[in-house]
């Protein structure tokens, strides 16, 4: 018996031809066989594959009264656009009266790896674990791997954990192998979040699934207030926007201070809050705050701080507000003389200076005085929050 064909390694969709040639007296006949079982022509091999065809011809006048006269029979069985489930061990049985011989071959049929169970999307908080399953098949059995922003994902102890399990020994006779993995993503943070992409490779091919991980903060800023330079008189609008797992709770500050304790003279403001969303187990929620000061003057100037709170936490963020032509002034002095003038008999007479003094010019805030060096008594006031010259005293 002598076949034409060894052992071959394919891709899906090519046309297979195995031919067999026997000799012997009297003339053989030849019958296939895949995985040791029978085939006749025209039999589809399996489910949703093509028929076969076996050709079968002779050679020689085969005469048994002479020696020298050949008996020859030849066989060819072809697939047509062959498919994974074509593969297999295919024998070609030579018998007659005499006995009988037989040779096999090996055809396998790649199969590029196609993903079973893609991953699915998730959307969680921070500080959670994320488990994202993949599956895939293919003949040689895929390998998984995962991708995030285009880079392979390694193991990392106490953070990502990735487990594959293979089904099955595969073997070149089966028409595709299966393997599974498992990613998990322990301890969540917000950067966490982005594609994953599960691929699955082997020597036919790959194929890959996407996911997207969602990490929600349990509380954060989203809209925080900005600077802002006015002009004494304007209207003042700060906002601030909050989310979290649970519906935020906002606070404005001025300065450091509670803005309700803050003296409202020559102050005049509102604050006004909305909410949205449905704080929902996978979604948040937030609160929408926004602070307007009616008026300002420049006591309003100053820092502001939009303070968050819920079960979570708190989370802050501050502007300042800059009051046109009052920021912080140069520090400058000056002399001034303080003298006392008399009338004696009808005539004038100017007293030198009896007391002179050198003062800062500088912003105050708060209710400043002047006291004259060495005499301690108090002559005079400045305004609060004003600047002093030459006029106040």
């Amino acid at each position: 018996l002598v076949s034409s064909n060894t052992n071959n390694t394919i891709t899906p969709g090519i046309n297979v031809n195995i031919t067999c040639t026997a000799t012997g007296k009297p003339r053989p006949v030849i019958n296939w066989l895949r995985n040791n079982i029978t085939l006749r022509s025209n039999n589809s091999i399996s489910n949703g594959g093509n028929p076969i065809i076996i050709t079968n011809s002779t050679m020689g006048d085969c005469s048994i009264s002479d020696p020298a006269s050949q008996c020859v029979s030849s066989s060819t069985l072809e697939i047509l656009n062959s498919v994974a489930s074509d593969s297999g061990v295919y024998t070609c049985v030579a018998t007659n009266e005499a006995g009988s011989d037989k040779m096999s071959t090996l055809l396998h049929i790649t199969v590029s790896p196609f993903v079973t169970r893609p991953p699915e999307n998730y959307t969680v908080w921070t500080s959670s674990i994320v488990s994202m399953h993949c599956a895939a098949a293919g003949n040689p059995r895929p390998h998984i791997s995962w991708l995030r922003n285009e880079e392979r994902i390694e193991n990392v102890t106490g953070k990502i954990l990735i487990s594959l399990t293979e089904v099955g020994n595969c073997q070149i006779t089966d028409s595709y192998c299966t393997i599974s993995s498992v990613l998990q993503i322990f301890n969540t943070k917000f950067a966490d979040g982005g594609e994953y992409i599960c691929t699955a490779e082997n020597a036919a091919g790959n194929d890959i699934a996407t996911a997207q991980l969602t990490v929600n903060r349990v509380l954060y800023i989203t809209t925080p207030p900005i600077n802002q330079t006015v002009n004494i008189s304007e209207t003042v609008v700060l906002s601030c926007i909050a989310m979290g797992k649970s519906w935020p709770e906002i606070h404005w500050y001025k300065n450091g201070i509670f803005l309700s304790n803050v003296s409202a003279t020559n102050f005049q403001y509102n604050v006004s809050s909305s909410f949205f969303g449905n704080c929902s187990a996978v979604d948040p929620c937030g609160t929408a705050s926004v602070l307007t000061i009616i008026n300002i003057t420049i006591h309003g100037g100053g820092e502001y701080t939009c303070v968050a709170t819920n079960s979570a936490g708190n989370q802050s963020s501050s502007a300042h507000i800059t009051i046109n032509g009052h920021q912080k002034k140069e520090s400058s002095s000056h002399v001034i003389a303080i003298g006392i003038s008399t009338s004696l008999g009808g005539a004038v007479i100017l007293v030198v200076p009896i007391i002179v003094f050198i003062f800062i010019k500088r912003k105050f805030c708060g209710r400043a005085e002047i006291r004259m060096q060495g005499g301690g008594n108090n002559y005079g006031a400045l305004p609060e929050d004003g600047d002093f010259d030459n006029k106040s005293i």
